[in-house]
């Protein structure tokens, strides 16, 4: 009985302060200290922008911002939880690897997907020269690709159009097993034809 008590009253001890912090309520306003003016932090100035925004440089960010809950590095308003770069500015991002959430678990209505050859048909691969860089780059277009896979389609904040590529891995995975079905099938008429004669 006394060896509980002792507990119960160190479990007091320690967890009451941080339950009382855990329970204080947010401040229903932001405190009349915020300013919007720059600051100067190192030799660029910086500013605040509904966000955060660091590394101004006349007017475009080169650094980083924080908007309405997006984060941004070299763009001015991310349309994203996290960008990089402009639209078309040549940006690009280095990885070892990137994964996709994937479990079953996180699934519902899971189905095979239907007529996987015949979508993929109704897609262009193409080659283009980005506007703003002039690299030259192979890819698809989103607007094609949304009369398709409209599900694979964002439109950003500032109406442009991205593709999910990663995501046409399913399809691409059944269009190929489509067509080796085919080939299967002709190499079997063709040995049938070849044991008739």
């Amino acid at each position: 009985m006394r060896r509980t008590y002792i507990t119960a009253l160190t479990a007091a001890i320690v967890l009451g302060p941080l339950m009382a912090f855990a329970w204080v309520s947010a401040p229903s306003s932001p405190p009349n200290n915020n300013i919007d003016q720059p600051l100067n932090v190192g030799s660029v100035a910086q500013s605040k922008v509904a966000g955060l925004l660091l590394s101004t440089n006349s007017g475009n960010t080169n650094g980083l911002i924080v908007q309405y809950g997006n984060v941004g590095i070299g763009a001015t308003s991310p349309s994203y939880k996290l960008q990089v770069g402009g639209s078309g500015d040549g940006s690009a991002v280095g990885s070892n690897a990137f994964f996709y959430m994937s479990d079953a678990r996180l699934k519902t209505n899971i189905s095979t997907a239907s007529d996987a050859l015949a979508k993929i048909l109704q897609l262009r691969g193409v080659s283009f020269n980005w506007k703003s860089t002039g690299k030259a780059d192979v890819g698809l277009v989103a607007q094609e690709v949304e009369k398709v896979y409209p599900e694979l389609v964002s439109t950003g904040a500032d109406g442009i159009k991205a593709v999910e590529y990663g995501h046409l891995v399913g399809p691409l995975v059944e269009a190929i097993k489509a067509q080796q079905a085919e080939i299967d099938a002709l190499k079997a008429e063709i040995t049938a034809l070849r044991s008739a004669n």
